[in-house]
């Protein structure tokens, strides 16, 4: 009975703050519709107009496969980004796979920096592992080994505006990666575990081809 009357509380209290706050708000919106419709237009031709450019970046993770190049293109829409490109590891130049980034900004134009979080995924269909001290670098074949291994990431960025289209972008993140060639992977190659938790570290410079 106590937890009856207590939802019924909430629910006049929800009911009296709809109808006494909500409700002429509602009713003045309604007049001045125009204005305020003028005013959205005005904010979506400015603060979230679509954009488009290029990103350059390093990134180090602590899945073992080095340091990896990812150039991409992307697309930015209101506070959104999406970028998709190829991921190169940095030590042989080795086309690995791909790698791809969605953004959100959670603060903008202050100081000319953009605070955001972001989610990144990583596909990698060939990568060489890292050579570590601790073990061989070559399978029981004598040859370097392919991983096929998926890592993600979530995490928070900082973009600065450096000079006129030009971006510093930093950011940091935590996720996993899986290892995608399963027992074979365990039994020729136990350098690392199959998969685990990681850290995500990226360092590039964004341009903007419309500002």
């Amino acid at each position: 009975m106590k937890n009856f009357n207590f939802f019924l509380y909430i629910a006049i209290l929800f009911t009296s703050y709809f109808s006494v706050l909500i409700l002429p708000t509602m009713a003045q919106a309604t007049v001045s519709e125009a204005p305020i419709k003028n005013q959205v237009d005005t904010l979506r031709s400015t603060q979230f107009n679509t954009n488009y450019g290029i990103n350059i970046a390093g990134a180090y993770t602590g899945s073992a496969l080095g340091l990896n190049l990812n150039p991409s293109i992307y697309y930015t829409f209101r506070k959104n980004l999406i970028a998709l490109g190829p991921n190169i590891q940095r030590e042989r130049f080795n086309l690995s796979g791909i790698q791809g980034y969605f953004q959100h900004d959670l603060a903008s134009n202050l100081s000319k920096m953009n605070i955001y979080y972001h989610i990144n995924l990583m596909y990698h269909l060939s990568a060489d592992l890292k050579p570590s001290s601790s073990g061989p670098n070559t399978n029981i074949n004598g040859t370097a080994p392919k991983q096929n291994t998926i890592e993600n990431y979530l995490g928070f960025g900082l973009r600065k505006n450096m000079h006129e289209q030009f971006y510093l972008d930093t950011s940091f993140g935590v996720g996993t990666y899986y290892t995608i060639n399963g027992q074979d992977y365990i039994n020729n190659f136990p350098l690392r575990p199959e998969s685990d938790f990681s850290l995500l570290i990226k360092l590039g410079i964004t341009y903007d081809f419309k500002k």
